[in-house]
This record gives C-alpha cells, sequence and structure tokens, in this order.
C-alpha cells in the first residue's frame, strides 16, 4: 500500500539521486507509514499530546512533557536488554542510528534546551511497546485516541454507499484556503523568533492566533493549524545544509 500524503507534509523528492535524498524520502515514507500503522510515536506528538490534554494548548505543559521523556531516555527506561530502543531519524545525518544515552548525555552538555527540542528529540521515535509502559509509569491514561492505529479500509464499498460518495473529497473547497497565504506568510519571520520561546510551530502559531494577528474566521485553533502547517511546508522544502565529509 502507498503511503499516503497528509496534510501539511511534506512532498517526496522527485527522483533522488543522491543518498541524502534518498533518506529524506525515506524519513518521509516512514513518518506516513507511522501515522497510519502507529508501531512507532514521535517524541514531538507525545509532547504535543501531553500538552493539549486539558483542551487547550499549554506551552509549559509541553516543556514538563519534553523533560519527562529525555530524563527517561537519560535513564535507559527506552532500552531493552542494554540496548536503545528510540530510533533516531536525523535527516542531517547520513544513516538511521539509535539514541543513545552516551550521545543524549553528549547534546545535553553541548546544547540548549531549544537545541536539544528541535535538533534532536524532535526526530526520535519510541516503540508503541515502550509507549504504553512509558504512560504507565506516570499514570497517564492508557492508549490515548490520537495514537491508536488507523482503521483498515474495508475493502468492499456498501451498497448503499456509491463508491463516489465514499471518496467525496472532505474539507474546504479547492482555493479557498489560499486566500490568506500572502498573510501567513508574513508571519513566516515571527514565527522563527517565537519558536524558540514557545517550543514548537504548533505553539508559536497559537500564540499568534491568541494575540489576533491571524488573518481568517475560523477558530483560532484552526488558523494556527494553518499557519504551522504552512510554516512547516515551507521550512521543509529549504535545502538542508551541506553535510561535512569526513
Amino acid at each position: 500500500m502507498a503511503d499516503k500524503r497528509g496534510k501539511g507534509d511534506p512532498p517526496l523528492i522527485p527522483n533522488p539521486t543522491r543518498q541524502a535524498e534518498k533518506r529524506i524520502n525515506g524519513i518521509i515514507r516512514f513518518t506516513r507509514r507511522q501515522r497510519r500503522e502507529r508501531k512507532w510515536i514521535n517524541i514531538h506528538e507525545i509532547a504535543e499530546w501531553y500538552a493539549e490534554r486539558s483542551g487547550r494548548f499549554d506551552v509549559a505543559e509541553q516543556d514538563r512533557a519534553y523533560d519527562m521523556l529525555r530524563r527517561d531516555l537519560f535513564f535507559g527506561d527506552f532500552d531493552e536488554d542494554g540496548r536503545p530502543r528510540v530510533r533516531y531519524l536525523n535527516p542531517n545525518l547520513p544513516e538511521e542510528t539509535w539514541m543513545t544515552r552516551a550521545f543524549l548525555h553528549r547534546i545535553m552538555r553541548e546544547c540548549t534546551d531549544e537545541e536539544i527540542v528541535h535538533l534532536h528529540l524532535s526526530w526520535c521515535w519510541i516503540r508503541r511497546d515502550l509507549f504504553d509502559r512509558w504512560l504507565a509509569k506516570h499514570e497517564l491514561p492508557p492508549s490515548p485516541a490520537r495514537f491508536l492505529p488507523a482503521e483498515p479500509e474495508s475493502s468492499a464499498t456498501s451498497p448503499a454507499t456509491p463508491r463516489k460518495q465514499a471518496n467525496r473529497r472532505r474539507g474546504p473547497k479547492p482555493g479557498t484556503v489560499a486566500r490568506y497565504d500572502e498573510a501567513d506568510r508574513a508571519l513566516f519571520p515571527a514565527m522563527d523568533k517565537l519558536i524558540p520561546q514557545a517550543g514548537s510551530a504548533r505553539a508559536a502559531a497559537l500564540q499568534l492566533a491568541w494575540d489576533n494577528k491571524l488573518a481568517g474566521r475560523g477558530t483560532k485553533e484552526s488558523r494556527a493549524k494553518r499557519l504551522e502547517r504552512k510554516y512547516l511546508q515551507h521550512m521543509n522544502s529549504l535545502p538542508l545544509a551541506p553535510t561535512k565529509s569526513h
């Protein structure tokens, strides 16, 4: 089954030739597949879920989640038989690796908290059973709905539901979201400044929404999601810095 692209997903690099390009495509495919299968859970998404448990995004709670995850990583809570079991899929690295306690200790000495989160932890993935164990340790609700696997698509369409109706496009009509494209892009510099303080693109976008800086008629949350999606698309379209060869 082909991996489906979701809203805000970066596009695959067409006709990749360099190894770095193939690796980026592999990470994009893995991300799309795990959104459906949920065999691996991204640390950034865990922290985001933790911050939204009250029904409204709380930056302080997101920071707390990252602190909990980083501490548990450091003390080996996600190891198995003495081996690390957190995938580290950083596109700036030449190959897939694991987030080891030694590497985490090094970046904790060399990087700021913001750099640890955005340059390293946000690229980490925890195996589903180890995530469930982490939830139990911290007395958090088991199996949050956000992380449940998507239900498989039915192979047969009900006679009462014609195929065209089953495949009917959902969401806004094509072209309606683009009307705010220019206004959203004008806020990209503000996003660049806010993200180190807010902790994520979502939190920065929400802050701008609550400050009434976002155009549109939807809810503040929906406008923030729109800005976050466009900002991440923009950032993912920028070329990666060349890696040093040894």
